[in-house]
């Protein structure tokens, strides 16, 4: 094993789960410029993301890091560090595991597998929210709230090693996990599940979430392979409501792509008068874009009519589980009304330019791409957004890390 020195104490964000989880896949989106929202379509995408695939993030990488994160903070539990040595030793076994997943052969997905100890946001960071959304840890905690416990947590072990309740019902966190692998931290280690492990998650995702899309696929984890969309799943055996949900997922996504492309051949357009761009081809490959969304609403023309009839049966029932603003849904049930209208004039309708200049103003304000050449500046081809996939590409890879594991047993 490689040396590893011991980090200064940092800080982190004092949130609860949903709060914690929003703003790290904030801060990876001023990473990756192509996540960037700028019509606002984050709290529905979420919304959907919630019901299809609970407990996943954008900011996710491979699905053993729920367990790796449990076992070091159990260990620390176990340690004699203290509530204000709890960051700097959570940090350094972060580190450390970084090092044995080089040692174990591991890259891709590797969260810190360049920068090492100097890494941003670590995985305890990315992953916390999720532990608590498939309940393998009990408590509604911020870590920085299980940081400060920590040593109450400790106290309240029996000397036989069972919990022993304390002030306010204070006990272990965590659920009954299975064993860390021996010599844990010490030795190279990948990102393959045993069996046991993978059957542990699946009964989590079960039993915190058993409506979910997800919760349904652990039964059948190969379903997912190779499928970019969720709803491109073969959905025979899906129960009624998953179906529907699939189907509103799928139309979401298809409509709200429109009003994307339109705002990046708007900026594009404004680019080459504002700045002097030569956007001739950035234009071109927007409009091209927009034919080709034009075409795929026309061939489902009919039952996508027939389905925007019922939207505010949608809205309803999505903010049963979401915080969807009344402008975000006002927005998205215009474009899709206009799109269906005809979405072959959809690009250069007046009404749909101006809606959507209005909606990012809306949002930015005076950094409106609309109105601040500084932000303009900020504008690349291929431009903004994209059809969303509701977190479908981790879900996916969760589910095939299930598979293997699965059939490796067989």
């Amino acid at each position: 094993m490689t040396n590893k020195q011991a980090h200064s104490s940092i800080g982190w964000l004092d949130y609860n789960d949903d709060a914690a989880q929003k703003m790290n896949e904030t801060l990876r989106a001023l990473d990756e410029p192509s996540t960037l929202d700028p019509l606002g379509l984050g709290s529905i995408r979420d919304a959907f993301s919630d019901l299809i695939a609970p407990g996943t993030s954008t900011i996710h990488t491979r699905l053993r890091y729920f367990l790796f994160i449990a076992w070091i903070c159990q260990r620390i539990e176990k340690s004699d560090t203290s509530a204000t040595q709890f960051a700097s030793r959570l940090r350094y076994d972060e580190a450390t595991l970084i090092n044995c997943l080089r040692e174990g052969g591991e890259k891709q997905g590797v969260q810190g597998f360049t920068s090492g100890i100097k890494l941003k946001r670590m995985p305890s960071n990315a992953y916390w929210g999720g532990l608590r959304i498939w309940g393998l840890r009990k408590r509604d905690w911020s870590l920085a709230d299980y940081g400060r416990n920590i040593t109450q947590l400790r106290a309240s072990k029996r000397a036989d090693g069972s919990d022993e309740t304390i002030g306010n019902s204070l006990a272990t966190i965590w659920n009954d996990m299975p064993k860390e692998p021996e010599n844990f931290l010490e030795e190279g280690i990948d990102f393959k599940l045993t069996i046991e492990e993978a059957l542990f998650i699946i009964q989590r995702i079960r039993e915190s979430n058993p409506n979910s899309l997800l919760a349904f696929l652990c039964s059948n984890p190969g379903l997912a392979d190779d499928t970019g969309y969720p709803w491109e799943i073969n959905t025979d055996s899906l129960p009624a409501e998953l179906k529907k949900l699939l189907f509103d997922a799928q139309n979401i996504s298809e409509l709200t792509l429109g009003p994307q492309l339109v705002y990046n051949l708007l900026i594009a357009r404004r680019a080459g008068t504002e700045l002097g761009r030569d956007v001739k081809d950035d234009v071109a490959y927007q409009l091209e874009l927009l034919t080709q969304w034009a075409d795929l609403v026309k061939s489902r023309h009919s039952e996508l009519a027939e389905w925007a009839k019922q939207l505010d049966s949608l809205w309803i029932k999505l903010s049963e589980g979401a915080n969807i603003p009344k402008r975000a849904k006002e927005f998205v049930t215009k474009m899709i009304h206009l799109a269906l209208e005809d979405p072959d004039k959809f690009a250069e309708d007046s009404r749909v330019q101006k809606l959507v200049q209005q909606r990012e103003f809306e949002l930015k304000n005076n950094r409106s791409r609309f109105k601040n050449l500084e932000t303009l500046k900020e504008w690349k081809s291929p431009g903004f957004g994209g059809q969303l996939r509701f977190r479908w590409q981790i879900a996916e890879s969760y589910l095939s890390d299930l598979a293997i594991a699965l059939e490796s047993s067989s």
